[in-house]
């Protein structure tokens, strides 16, 4: 009778002993860190299951053992769901929180950055280039995009699009992520537009949109935008033509530091604003909150003539003597 409680004793001493070996050893499995030097994507593909997973990793030896990985899975069979997508693993992350965030389908986002100043086509190279989007269109033929946006109006494209800092994941495709712009855009310039100063010489919003894309290019300095919005729109006003550098250089479709040349200004294309009266056919480049704010509200003024000075701002003046004798002031200065 001693004997058997012995043995009976024995047996429960070592199976609690089993026990809790098994937990510390499945509990320092699961909290054990997983295997990299630093962040790395790991992408889980649409059909994978949580067996191919876990073999992957341990192929890529991002983990060392399946075996209480798989009992874990065992006992919280919900954990075996993976979402597929593309995963940031850190590099102190243990196997529970990687097991945890495949689970829950917490994806990585990326981001994609894109510049005020910029062309559309500038924009559209990005996003051919960027990984992780998925590509329906080479996104060259602009009409075609306009369809495939489903964007109804008669505008070009170039302007519509607002430059900022984008995040997406990675079932995001080129039409999707530049529609997500282009509502942003058309959001900030139908208030803008609602909101506008009024007697100001636009037919419409569109137009609107040129003249921040023209006062985006001429500066950089919030602070004079929208004194240089008065002398586009004052100009308008007089029917006197716009006369600016940058539109030149767009309709020539050279890049952004082309040294502008006097045989330029007498070449005929429809963005020369030398030869041509109103505005040019279509924005320039994409103008940020500050050109659009400074075309939608420039302050009143008399000015019509601006020009840079070597301290990167302008001068402005109300008529073309003092103009001449400003750039002539300018010359003598640049030569001592």
């Amino acid at each position: 009778m001693i004997k058997i409680k012995q043995v009976i004793s024995t047996f429960f001493f070592i199976l609690f002993i089993l026990i809790i070996g098994s937990y510390f050893t499945i509990y320092r499995t699961l909290y054990s860190l997983i295997i990299i030097n630093d962040s790395f994507l790991y992408e889980i593909v649409y059909g994978s299951n949580v067996y191919n997973v876990l073999n992957d990793l341990q192929k890529k030896k991002i983990i060392k053992n399946n075996f209480w990985i798989y009992f874990l899975l065992k006992i919280h069979p919900k954990l075996k769901d993976f979402k597929a997508n593309v995963y940031c693993l850190k590099k102190n992350m243990n196997i529970i929180d990687m097991l945890l965030l495949f689970n829950k389908g917490r994806e990585y986002q990326f981001s994609i950055k894109f510049i005020q100043g910029t062309s559309l086509r500038f924009w559209l190279q990005k996003i051919n280039n960027a990984k992780y989007i998925k590509h329906t269109s080479k996104l060259k033929n602009l009409e075609k995009l306009k369809k495939k946006l489903n964007i109804k109006n008669n505008y070009p494209l170039e302007g519509w699009f607002y430059p900022d800092t984008y995040f997406y994941n990675s079932h995001i495709t080129d039409i999707q992520l530049l529609k997500k712009i282009y509502l942003r855009m058309k959001n900030i310039v139908d208030v803008l537009w609602n909101n506008r100063n009024k007697n100001l010489p636009y037919t419409n919003r569109y137009q609107m949109v040129i003249i921040a894309s023209i006062i985006e290019k001429e500066t950089s300095n919030p602070l004079e935008k929208k004194k240089i919005a008065s002398v586009l729109l004052n100009r308008l006003s007089k029917r006197m033509k716009l006369q600016v550098d940058s539109t030149i250089i767009y309709g020539i479709k050279y890049k952004l530091n082309y040294k502008l040349l006097y045989k330029n200004l007498k070449k005929k294309n429809k963005y020369n604003t030398y030869i041509i009266y109103g505005l040019p056919p279509s924005a320039i480049t994409t103008p940020s909150i500050t050109s659009l704010k400074a075309a939608a509200q420039p302050i009143k003024s008399n000015y019509v003539y601006f020009v840079a000075d070597h301290n990167g701002n302008h001068i402005f003046n109300t008529n073309f003597l003092d103009h001449k004798l400003t750039i002539q002031i300018l010359n003598i200065l640049t030569k001592k």
